[in-house]
């Protein structure tokens, strides 16, 4: 990839722009598309092209898998980075003490260290789906399988998974192509309403006033598995008091529990929240 989206046509494949990804702009792009081609990972820390919290996003979401070994998983590749970082130190010490005719007591690279938002991160999949989704928004991940495999609110005793609410309601999860159908069908049609949940990506929130000024809501854009819609949560009935968790802003993955009223051609609305990530 570079500053712009190409059509590489020998692999039928549109390559993405680093842009992106968050965190690249103009000034890390440059040096990282002047430095190729690179052999391997070592090859890439030697050329100093991206520091370390850099290079840990790309090995993360992807960008860097050429560089390795093939079938690695996240832990070996961010340990054969954090063991490339240290050669290349160890390296750059032999050679200044070379220069100033002086030893190095150290006979070995020091041992490396994988950062520690990453030890055991394969142990929380809502987590690192979280964290793949804050670099490259635009990354595919099915949250509606993490969902209905890991979050703590999912009923898994059935084939189909159902979620539970705070009042101990069961609605049935389901995913973004499920969640836009029934965002755009009618529900004139509707004898009752309906009550589903499912598992989103987070994208924005911002609290807006209605009813004169004296009532606030909450809109949320969202995305369920690449279907990226508009859902708001309005304040409860009885109290007229907008309730929602602290931890909902961008970058949380979150179940929301929604209804498809019935009479209305509304998209679903959102009745309560529960955050995985």
């Amino acid at each position: 990839s570079g500053d712009m989206f190409v059509v590489d046509y020998a692999n039928e494949k549109l390559r993405a722009k680093f842009g992106i990804i968050k965190g690249m702009g103009d000034k890390t792009i440059e040096p990282v598309v002047a430095g190729r081609p690179y052999t391997d990972i070592q090859d890439f820390v030697n050329k100093g092209v991206a520091g370390d919290s850099l290079s840990h996003k790309l090995i993360h979401v992807g960008v860097l898998d050429s560089l390795f070994p093939p079938k690695m998983n996240l832990i070996e590749k961010l340990k054969m980075y954090q063991d490339s970082v240290q050669k290349k130190a160890y390296q750059e010490k032999l050679e200044k003490a070379k220069l100033e005719g002086k030893k190095v007591r150290a006979l070995a690279p020091k041992q490396s260290k994988i950062p520690e938002e990453y030890v055991d991160l394969h142990k929380r999949p809502l987590k690192e789906a979280a964290m793949k989704k804050a670099v490259l928004p635009t990354m595919p991940i099915n949250l509606h399988d993490l969902g209905s495999r890991f979050s703590e609110i999912v009923d898994r005793s059935t084939s189909v998974p159902y979620a539970i609410n705070p009042r101990n309601k069961r609605s049935i999860l389901v995913g973004g192509d499920q969640l836009e159908r029934l965002d755009k069908m009618s529900g004139e049609g509707l004898d009752k309403d309906i009550y589903i949940a499912s598992t989103v990506y987070i994208l924005s929130t911002s609290e807006f006033a209605f009813s004169k000024n004296t009532k606030r809501a909450l809109k949320m854009s969202v995305d369920a598995d690449g279907y990226i819609s508009e859902k708001v949560l309005w304040p409860e009935y009885e109290t007229g008091v907008l309730n929602y968790p602290p931890e909902l802003k961008k970058g949380a993955i979150a179940t929301l529990f929604l209804r498809k009223k019935m009479g209305k051609k509304d998209a679903c609305s959102v009745m309560s929240i529960h955050i995985e990530s």
